[in-house]
């Protein structure tokens, strides 16, 4: 049986933020050069191939900048990472990257941050 990505529920907040998420959404454009800037640092400072910044619509999460999945500009909400993340007010770990989490801060403290994946909201 496969696990569902699938959020369980909205934030308290949602029809307010799903508004901010569009406007930001059609009055920015992707690949902006202070996102894409953002991005290229997190990739870095965690060791890792891929890094996004998203907003969480209705329907998608959209890719605003970044570094990674070249051609990809969206997936659907229902199977959005981020989805979930939205649902807490504290940075989110996946629980099958815990143990890559815990190697990180032990590489971090020898000086080399290893992959991990993680995701903060912002109100």
């Amino acid at each position: 049986m496969t696990k569902s990505l699938v959020a369980d529920g909205f934030p308290e907040n949602e029809a307010a933020r799903r508004v901010a998420a569009t406007d930001l959404h059609e009055t920015s454009s992707p690949g902006d050069p202070d996102l894409t800037a953002l991005v290229r640092v997190a990739a870095m400072v965690c060791g890792t191939p891929i890094s996004l910044v998203t907003l969480v619509g209705t329907e998608a999460q959209w890719f605003q900048a970044q570094l990674g999945l070249d051609g990809m500009h969206e997936t659907p909400r229902d199977v959005a990472f981020c989805a979930h993340t939205i649902l807490q007010d504290e940075c989110r770990i996946p629980v099958r990257d815990r143990q890559k989490a815990g190697a990180a801060d032990r590489n971090a403290e020898a000086g080399s941050v290893g992959p991990c994946a993680g995701g903060l909201a912002y109100p």
